[in-house]
C-alpha cells in the first residue's frame, strides 16, 4: 500500500450552479462545471482515441437511493473485504467530512469521499468507478471536487491506494511520500 499526497498549490475551477452543454473534456473544463456547494447535470459527448461516447453525467453531494450505495460497493467487490450491511456503509458515508457521488441519469456508477477532522488532515478514500464507466473521466472528476472542497478548508490531503494505481493519482498532483502499513 502506498500513501500519497498531493502538494499543488493550484486553485480549481468554481463553476456555475448551472446545467452546460459542452462538447469536449476541455470545453467541459473551461466552463467550470459547478460550485462545490450544490449539485449539477453535465450533458457531453466524450471524445477518446477516435471513439465518442454520448453521456448524461450528475455528480451530487447526496446520495439519492441508499441501495445503489450497497449495489456499488458489491459490484466492486469491495464489500467482499468490508463485510457491510447497507445501514453501515450509508453511515460511513454520513459520517464523511464530505462526498460526491456521479450518476448517469438515475443510476449510481462512482463516488469518492473524504475523512478528515476538518482542521488539518483529509483523507481521499473510497474512490470508485463502475467498470463500465472507467477511463471516461468520472473517477478524476470526482477527485477534483474532493480536492477543491479540502483546499477550501486548507486541509493537507493524503489517500491510500494499491500501487499500480499511483500513476493515476501521481497524473493528479499526488506525490509518494510515506509506507503506509496496515492491522
Amino acid at each position: 500500500m502506498t500513501i500519497l499526497t498531493t502538494y499543488r498549490q493550484d486553485s480549481y475551477l468554481q463553476i456555475q450552479k448551472k446545467a452546460c452543454v459542452v462538447k469536449s473534456w476541455s470545453s467541459l473544463l473551461k466552463k467550470a462545471m459547478e460550485s462545490l456547494r450544490g449539485n449539477i447535470h453535465v450533458s457531453y459527448i466524450w471524445h477518446r482515441k477516435g471513439e465518442s461516447m454520448n453521456m448524461s453525467m450528475r455528480y451530487s453531494f447526496e446520495l439519492t437511493n441508499e441501495s445503489d450505495l450497497y449495489k456499488l460497493y458489491e459490484t466492486l467487490g469491495w464489500n467482499d473485504f468490508l463485510g457491510l450491511s447497507q445501514n453501515q456503509l450509508v453511515t460511513a458515508m454520513k459520517q464523511s467530512f464530505f462526498v460526491v457521488y456521479a450518476y448517469e441519469d438515475n443510476k449510481l456508477v462512482g463516488m469518492g469521499r473524504i475523512v478528515s477532522d476538518g482542521v488539518i488532515n483529509a483523507y481521499l478514500c473510497g474512490l470508485s468507478v463502475l467498470p463500465e464507466y472507467r477511463g471516461q473521466g468520472i473517477g478524476t472528476e470526482i477527485s477534483r471536487r474532493l480536492i477543491a472542497h479540502c483546499k477550501e478548508h486548507n486541509l493537507h490531503i493524503q489517500l491510500f491506494c494499491e500501487e499500480e494505481m499511483v500513476p493515476y493519482y501521481e497524473k493528479m498532483g499526488f506525490g509518494k511520500f510515506a509506507v503506509g502499513l496496515k492491522m
